[in-house]
C-alpha cells in the first residue's frame, strides 16, 4: 500500500482538484493522509467531506504549526509500505501510482522519483527531464545520485541553477521502512530555509537503490500565492547556513575518503550559488541601500566568501563567471547591480 501524505494549509481553492486526481489514481491500493494544520478558511470542512466518500482518505488537525509538523505527523499516521509527499496545491497524473509501485516492486528499489511539470495561471511547461532515459541506480550510480542531490560538481556547473532539479520531497515514491527505521524526520523550513533538501540528504547514505521514470508525472503549482516559495525574505541567508551546517553533519557521519571529498565539493558549490537565491531577495524590490548593505555582509562573510575560492567558475556560463569572480574578490558595487539585472532577466 502507498500513504500519500498532504498537509493542508490555506489550499481552500486546489483541494478538489487533487483530491479528484488521488481518489481516481489507477493503482488503488492507496491511503490518502490530509493532515489539516490549523486551516482558517474551511480547508478543513472540505478534507472531511471527503472522508464521507471514500474509505482510505483518512484527516487528522492539529493546531497550526506549520507544514512540516503536518507532514511529521501525517509520517507517524502512514500505514503504507511506500510513501509519496504532496502539496495540496499540486497534483499528479493519474498513473502516477501505479507506475510508480510498479517500478519500485520490479527493481526492489528504496525509491523512485520523476520530474514534473511547471503549472502556471495559463500554462504548462513541461520541467527538464532529469537524465536522457529512465535509469536503475545501485551501487556506484546510486553513490554519484546521492552526491548528485548534495549539490553540482565541475561541468555539471554549466546550468548553475540546476542544483535542487530533484531535490524535492515530492514527485518521489520512498520505501517506507527506509524512513522510519532510520527515524528520519522532516526539520522546520523555517529553521533551514529547505526541509526537502535536508530531509532527502539525511534518508540518501540509507537508500541503496532507486530508479527514475523518465515521465512528467507531478504538476507542480506556480501560481498560488500563500505558497512558502513565492516570495524571497531576508531571513534566508541565516536559514540556509543552518542548512550547511546540518548538510555537512551527514556528510561527516557518512562517507569517508574520495567520496566524502566529492560531497565536501558539492556542498560547497551549493553554498557559492546559494549567494543567487539569497540576493535576489535584496533586490527584489528594486535597488536600495539596505539591499546593498545586506548583499555586501553576505559575500564577505562565512561560509560564502570561504565558498567562492574553491568554485569551479570555469564550467559556468560567462554571466556567472563574472558575477561570482566579483563575489570572490568583493567587488560588491558591481556585484549587487549585476544580481538586480539578471533578477530581471530570471526565468520564473
Amino acid at each position: 500500500m502507498i500513504s500519500i501524505i498532504v498537509p493542508v494549509f490555506k489550499s481552500k481553492n486546489f483541494l478538489e482538484r487533487l483530491n479528484n486526481y488521488l481518489v481516481n489514481q489507477t493503482y488503488k491500493n492507496i491511503e490518502i493522509i490530509y493532515v489539516n494544520d490549523g486551516c482558517p478558511e474551511g480547508s478543513g470542512t472540505m478534507i472531511e467531506n471527503f472522508k464521507l466518500f471514500d474509505n482510505r482518505i483518512k484527516t487528522f488537525h492539529q493546531r497550526n504549526s506549520g507544514a512540516v509538523s503536518a507532514v511529521n505527523l501525517g509520517l507517524e499516521k502512514a500505514n503504507g509500505n511506500y510513501i509519496m509527499f504532496l502539496d495540496a496545491d499540486d497534483w499528479i497524473e493519474l498513473n502516477t501510482c501505479e507506475l510508480a509501485i510498479h517500478a519500485a516492486l520490479k527493481y526492489n528499489v528504496d525509491m523512485v522519483f520523476w520530474p514534473h511539470f511547471k503549472e502556471y495561471a495559463n500554462k504548462s511547461v513541461p520541467g527538464p527531464f532529469f537524465f536522457p532515459e529512465s535509469k536503475l541506480f545501485t551501487g556506484k550510480d546510486m553513490q554519484f545520485l546521492r552526491r548528485r542531490m548534495m549539490g553540482l560538481v565541475d561541468e555539471e556547473l554549466k546550468k548553475p541553477m540546476s542544483t535542487d532539479y530533484f531535490s524535492a520531497g515530492w514527485g518521489k515514491l520512498y520505501k517506507a521502512d527506509i524512513i522510519k527505521s532510520n527515524r528520519i524526520f522532516w526539520t522546520d523550513t523555517m529553521a533551514v530555509g529547505s526541509s526537502d533538501v535536508l530531509f532527502n540528504a539525511q534518508l540518501n547514505p540509507h537508500i541503496k537503490s532507486a530508479y527514475y521514470l523518465n515521465l512528467h508525472l507531478h504538476h507542480y503549482n506556480k501560481y498560488n500565492p500563500n505558497s512558502l516559495t513565492k516570495t524571497y525574505n531576508n531571513t534566508l541567508k541565516i536559514k540556509l547556513e543552518n542548512l550547511f551546517v546540518e548538510l555537512n553533519k551527514v556528510i561527516q557521519k557518512n562517507y569517508i575518503n574520495e567520496e566524502k571529498d566529492e560531497f565536501e565539493k558539492a556542498l560547497n558549490n551549493r553554498i557559492a550559488l546559494s549567494t543567487v537565491n539569497i540576493s535576489l531577495g535584496y533586490v527584489s524590490k528594486g535597488i536600495s541601500s539596505t539591499g546593498y548593505r545586506l548583499f555586501k555582509n553576505l559575500i564577505t562573510s562565512e561560509p560564502f566568501s570561504k565558498s567562492y575560492k574553491k568554485l569551479q567558475i570555469k564550467y559556468m556560463p560567462f554571466h556567472y563567471r563574472m558575477f561570482f569572480f566579483m563575489c570572490k574578490n568583493k567587488i560588491s558595487i558591481p556585484a549587487y547591480l549585476m544580481i538586480y539585472f539578471m533578477s530581471k532577466f530570471r526565468k520564473k
